[in-house]
């Protein structure tokens, strides 16, 4: 799945997205903080994090 598709998912498609992964999720919650739990999930699948605080304090 593209990162790109993520972002133009439905609260209801994120929510099943998550649900796949076993990532705690709730239908309350903002499609804001559904789509970030979701983005996290993509990242950490690719196995690449993106920059972390880590390498940022290293600069």
């Amino acid at each position: 799945m593209k990162l790109q598709e993520i972002k133009n998912m439905t609260q209801s498609e994120l929510l099943e997205y998550l649900d796949l992964y076993a990532v705690e999720a709730y239908p309350d919650e903002s499609k804001r903080k559904l789509l970030a739990k979701a983005i996290d999930l993509f990242w950490s699948q690719k196995e690449n994090n993106g920059y972390s605080f880590e390498t940022v304090q290293g600069f």
